[in-house]
């Protein structure tokens, strides 16, 4: 019995109104569809019995189903990507995967649609979401409600430019759509991943936002990665992308020398960086959302 990898393709999502509305920015003419993508883990005795589990998971997991109003004339697809071996340790419960959902439009050809172009700073105005739609009773739905409100405020081009479009924004706004991120990528995939592939900003601006809801243990572990990732290997090199791509490392060299190990997969283990992440990180984010209620939303 071996462990898989497994990125399963959910497309032709029909997604409940209120779920649209909340997570895209684009006019329903616009958009045959709906398509996410989730890396889960399963054993199996071959691959083949390994790709079953990962699709029978996905057609019955329950926070897809209802985010989701596809009926038996018009059904999801499913299709794995990719599929390799797992030999690297205890990876993510399915269900600690599936926790959460980030959508993609796709057009008629089944391709994710993209803005073409990011946002002027100057022109970006994040409009409050109302609180009858954020509130389920005294509790703001943090995901995907306000996850998605603020995403729709601006158009990135995922390179370290974004960082003056996400300044545009009221500082409480800022930090949460930092969190998002960091709940998205290092809640999948570490601190390890994190550093060494994310931009210099997306970095910075997590590790600020964790400190601005109070989260210390995730907050130490970045600043552990950070370190870590300014680490040149035996040849000298310096893997993290962000090295080549920020013009200042002032803030980042302030991090030098203060992890407590030697490998960055060993951040993610000894905090257990992905249960925080996963299961512990929102509960200092609603509180944040309540504390700056009046920079977030608006109505009664």
């Amino acid at each position: 019995m071996n462990t898989y990898c497994i990125e399963v393709e959910v497309s032709n999502c029909l997604i409940v109104p209120e779920a649209q509305k909340a997570l895209f920015n684009r006019k329903e003419e616009d958009v045959a569809g709906w398509a996410c993508y989730k890396t889960l883990y399963f054993d199996g005795n071959n691959e083949e019995e390994a790709k079953e589990k990962a699709i029978q998971y996905m057609q019955d997991e329950p926070n897809l189903q209802a985010l989701t109003l596809n009926t038996p004339e018009n059904p999801k697809r499913y299709r794995i990507t990719s599929i390799i071996p797992w030999p690297y340790g205890d990876p993510l419960s399915p269900e600690e995967v599936t926790k959460n959902y980030a959508f993609n439009a796709v057009d008629e050809q089944g391709n994710v649609l993209t803005w073409m172009e990011a946002s002027d700073p100057k022109k970006v105005k994040y409009k409050k979401i109302a609180k009858k739609k954020l509130f389920k009773g005294s509790e703001p739905i943090w995901n995907p409600v306000l996850c998605g409100h603020i995403a729709s405020t601006c158009h990135l081009s995922y390179t370290e430019s974004d960082r003056a479009i996400l300044e545009s924004l009221p500082e409480p706004i800022m930090h949460l759509h930092y969190l998002w991120t960091f709940e998205c990528e290092v809640g999948g995939n570490g601190i390890e991943c994190f550093v060494l592939e994310k931009c210099g900003h997306e970095i910075k601006g997590c590790y600020e936002a964790l400190q601005a809801v109070g989260h210390k243990q995730l907050a130490e572990a970045l600043g552990m990665g950070i370190a870590l990732s300014l680490e040149p290997d035996e040849e000298g090199n310096i893997s993290a992308e962000y090295v080549h791509d920020v013009e200042d490392l002032t803030w980042f060299n302030h991090f030098k020398g203060c992890s407590r190990y030697k490998e960055l997969h060993e951040i993610d283990d000894a905090f257990d960086v992905y249960e925080l992440t996963n299961n512990d990180l929102e509960k200092k984010i609603v509180a944040y959302i309540k504390a700056n209620i009046s920079d977030i939303a608006s109505g009664s």
